[in-house]
């Protein structure tokens, strides 16, 4: 890095760091409160903060371009406001040579947040996730109705799946040409040892040649290995919200749900969002830069945090709208998560025409 670099670097670095750490400040204490709200975890303040704790990294994940962006506005802003990108200009530096030495350090903050979102924040959501359950001593998937899953010819529908992996309830229905082949009822599987094992099961065979007349043939057994093609990992992604999962594990569920003819939707969305979110904050960051040099060079420093919330919350709003006409319509998920990043782009190269 060159001395201009290295400048810019401390500056946006040590604003991205003052945002980060408010909105980390400001969520560890709403949710705190949020969680110790549920009278069943008694007084369990440890449990609470090392759930906070673990969910953080996803969450701020989640805000990553509000704070790029209040962060970006904080900096450049007050630089702007103290004459030094004046300075810069009169020195004969030119405004690509500023925007490639930000970027150096934009690329910076976004391999950081994410390497959170993509790495820290799913381990960390499976340990809070985990955590939750056990204080309060509930499953995590009860809903009354099951959870259907299928691969290939074998059906499975779990009445309850447990934080430590045990599915309870379980009934297979193994299919031969269309045709009811296998029923197994399991009391349990749990998955060991690179396979399912069902404990306290009994199954049926049905012998089905002579159709009408058909015969059953029937067994029980305490422990014993089935072929079931299924990996444990399907059923934490069947029971996590898409934000929370790393991008293969969303790229693995949307396939596994696209081989059994099931509509994707939100899945693939999620998916997308995470190799789009670099896009949308350039989007964002190169659409405000303008204000940044013009008009907002006198602007206090509430208000430039005003502006920002404002301009994220819009865009999020927007990025909503977009989302439920996405999946209400069908439309292809690349198109609706790239449609807002292209706009403001598009945008942003209009408004740095007219500035040049």
């Amino acid at each position: 890095m060159n001395r201009l670099d290295r400048y810019f670097f401390r500056e946006l670095m040590r604003s991205t760091a003052m945002v980060l750490m408010a909105f980390a400040a400001l969520y560890v204490l709403l949710t705190v409160l949020d969680e110790q709200s549920d009278l069943r975890y008694g007084n369990q303040w440890g449990t609470v903060a090392m759930v906070v704790a673990y969910t953080l990294p996803t969450k701020l994940y989640e805000i990553a371009p509000i704070i790029l962006l209040i962060a970006w506005m904080l900096a450049i802003g007050g630089l702007s406001a103290r004459s030094e990108l004046t300075a810069m200009f009169a020195s004969g530096i030119s405004l690509g040579s500023m925007m490639l030495s930000m970027s150096k350090t934009l690329f910076i903050s976004l391999a950081f947040f994410m390497a959170m979102g993509e790495w820290l924040g799913p381990v960390a959501n499976t340990q809070a996730q985990n955590l939750k359950n056990q204080a309060l001593g509930v499953k995590v998937m009860d809903d009354g109705q099951g959870l259907w899953m299928k691969s290939d010819d074998t059906f499975l529908l779990v009445d309850k799946a447990f934080a430590d992996g045990r599915l309870v309830g379980a009934q297979l229905f193994i299919e031969n040409d269309g045709q009811l082949e296998r029923m197994i009822e399991a009391e349990t599987l749990m998955y060991e040892n690179n396979q399912w094992i069902a404990s306290q099961a009994y199954e049926k065979q049905y012998q089905l040649a002579q159709w009408p007349n058909v015969y059953v043939e029937q067994k029980r057994y305490e422990n014993s290995p089935i072929q079931l093609d299924l990996s444990p990992g399907l059923f934490k992604s069947a029971l996590s919200q898409p934000q929370d999962m790393s991008v293969l594990e969303l790229w693995d569920y949307v396939q596994f749900m696209r081989s059994n003819g099931l509509y994707p939707g939100m899945y693939e969305y999620a998916l997308w969002k995470k190799f789009m979110m670099p896009l949308t904050v350039i989007g964002l960051l190169i659409w405000v830069f303008p204000m940044l040099l013009g008009s907002m060079r006198h602007v206090s420093v509430g208000q430039k945090v005003f502006v920002g919330v404002l301009v994220g919350l819009v865009f999020f709003l927007l990025d909503k709208i977009v989302v439920n006409l996405t999946l209400a319509y069908q439309i292809p998920a690349l198109l609706g998560v790239i449609f807002l990043p292209l706009l403001l782009l598009g945008w942003a190269w209009l408004r740095f025409k007219r500035l040049n």
